[in-house]
């Protein structure tokens, strides 16, 4: 996200416009097997609720899905795969201490303006923040996770993993 004078840019359609293309342009110059436009997501939106800024997010990424959607590959004659992803143990960290479905709720914002073809997660089984088992290593995704995005999503979408090891807030180091 880029900001002038506090604003962010996205709320501006040509700069949407600007954003849509260079994903077109990423996907096909670099020819991946799938595009994820926003890392983190969720991490941009929590603090400041569902406000214009969020608002002018979730509107360049459906201009970002539908303008990079438009390559297509004998693989995916359809276009690629295209999610954003999300700091899924920030999201349950939300739940599990009492916020009301924030986190959720900021996922299914995001689908209500385009599709979200894979799940895209970061998931650090060893954070404090989700209450798990700092003694984890990182290695040790616990099915639990998977089966909450599951449960969240309530479809069989393809899942992917973006990030994963040991954060740098764990006690672990």
């Amino acid at each position: 996200e880029f900001l002038i004078g506090g604003v962010s840019t996205y709320r501006s359609p040509a700069a949407r416009k600007a954003a849509a293309n260079l994903a077109r342009y990423l996907v096909e110059f670099f020819q991946p097997l799938a595009f994820s436009p926003f890392i983190e997501l969720d991490l941009t939106g929590r603090g400041r609720q569902l406000d214009q800024e969020w608002v002018g997010m979730l509107d360049a990424y459906h201009d970002i899905y539908a303008e990079a959607k438009k390559w297509k590959t004998t693989l995916n004659p359809d276009g690629i795969p295209i999610f954003p992803t999300f700091m899924w143990n920030l999201v349950q960290a939300a739940e599990k201490g009492g916020s009301p479905q924030f986190g959720y709720n900021l996922i299914r914002s995001v689908a209500a303006k385009a599709p979200i073809d894979w799940i895209g997660l970061s998931v650090y089984p060893n954070s404090e923040f989700n209450f798990g088992d700092i003694l984890f290593k990182p290695a040790q995704i616990d099915p639990k996770f998977i089966e909450d995005a599951r449960r969240v999503f309530n479809d069989l979408r393809p899942i992917t993993i973006s990030e994963t090891g040991w954060q740098v807030c764990s006690a672990r180091g």
